[in-house]
């Protein structure tokens, strides 16, 4: 009996140097006491309008629950003006893992942006929808001011979008999941139970190991979306081509049509439009050329011009939706290519359109 002694407090003190291992890997740093607080709930962005592409005249104070319009000859907000206005969105910012952290804002036409009082995007100037992005390093469970600067510098298209991802996983709009308007009252903790005795410890480790000689399940940290098997890296997919570009072709629009000496998307066409940004984000190595067309009433030249713009505002709205614009080009053709004779208003409406080119 007294051989098996040292054995049985060799044990015990293995079990508990895995209680205490497991208890530092799911507790916050610098507070041993406490368990991981669960992510918290925001309310989104402190926004603020204002008339004048640089802050002139302040219209309303509102919170957005996130950053996310395409908007042509439309205002933003009730009494801002639609061609030339300036949004100033303020926020806390939740990180809920240590690492590197990626801010993307898709802008039409100027974007500043901080965060933790750090400028990472400064594009303040006219651009077409392009997406601009920036990158920080931040502490798990902090929080950290954030500061978004839009202007709309010239009439008609106004695109912002605001998305940020953690290191490798995908990204996602910045909403009110993880954006507070003003800083929150101290987050909760729960109390962890006091360890028990030896003794105990004991008993329960030897259950369990005759319960289940096989393994034990390794618990996870909370809140964690990261493998506990060393991270590794899955295997890059290799995707065929032809089925990427047959599987873009499938949830493509033949046609986007507009109203007459319109280039503004109507907006039964946002669900298309949305499906299929979805798949090139999907597939990354499809291309798409757009040709823009309008029936063949008025002057030409003016035709060419509007059939262009009507081209440039899908892909506008593309690019919005997280679509690299190198990926998309454009032509405006005018009245020369009608799908139908331009003998009735309605053909003419099917000649108000633009078309898909994949490649």
């Amino acid at each position: 009996m007294n051989k098996l002694l040292p054995l049985a407090m060799a044990f015990a003190a293995a079990c508990q140097l895995a209680v205490a291992q497991v208890s530092r890997s799911t507790l916050p740093s610098g507070n041993k006491e406490s368990s991981p607080v669960t992510s918290p709930k925001g309310d989104g962005f402190k926004a603020e309008y204002f008339n004048g592409s640089d802050f002139e005249r302040k219209v309303l104070t509102r919170v957005d629950r996130q950053i996310d319009f395409f908007l042509i000859d439309r205002s933003p907000a009730p009494g801002v003006d639609a061609g030339y206005f300036s949004v100033r969105w303020t926020g806390q910012f939740y990180a809920p893992k240590t690492g590197r952290y990626r801010f993307t804002f898709v802008a039409d036409d100027g974007v500043r942006l901080w965060v933790g009082g750090k400028l990472i995007i400064d594009q303040w100037h006219l651009n077409r929808p392009t997406p601009f992005s920036g990158e920080v390093s931040l502490k798990a469970q902090g929080l950290y001011s954030l500061r978004i600067e839009y202007s709309q510098m010239k009439p008609r298209a106004a695109v912002a979008r605001a998305t940020w991802s953690f290191e490798e996983e995908p990204a996602g709009l910045l909403t009110d999941n993880n954006v507070f308007s003003k800083h929150p009252a101290p987050l909760p903790t729960a109390v962890v139970a006091k360890k028990e005795p030896v003794k105990s410890a004991l008993s329960k480790a030897l259950v369990a190991k005759k319960a289940s000689p096989a393994k034990v399940q390794q618990p996870v940290a909370h809140g964690s979306t990261l493998p506990l098997s060393g991270n590794k890296a899955e295997p890059t997919e290799v995707i065929d081509p032809a089925i990427a570009l047959e599987a873009v072709r499938s949830v493509s629009p033949k046609f986007i049509f507009f109203d007459q000496g319109r280039s503004d998307l109507q907006p039964e066409t946002f669900v298309e439009l949305d499906k299929l940004a979805a798949m090139l984000l999907k597939y990354p190595d499809v291309r798409v050329f757009l040709t823009g067309h309008t029936d063949n009433a008025g002057d030409f030249m003016l035709n060419v011009a509007l059939s262009n713009e009507r081209a440039r505002t899908v892909a506008g709205y593309l690019s919005a939706r997280g679509v690299v614009p190198e990926r998309i080009t454009w032509k405006g053709l005018g009245g020369v290519y009608p799908v139908s004779p331009n003998t009735t208003e309605q053909n003419r409406q099917k000649n108000r359109r633009v078309e898909f080119i994949w490649q």
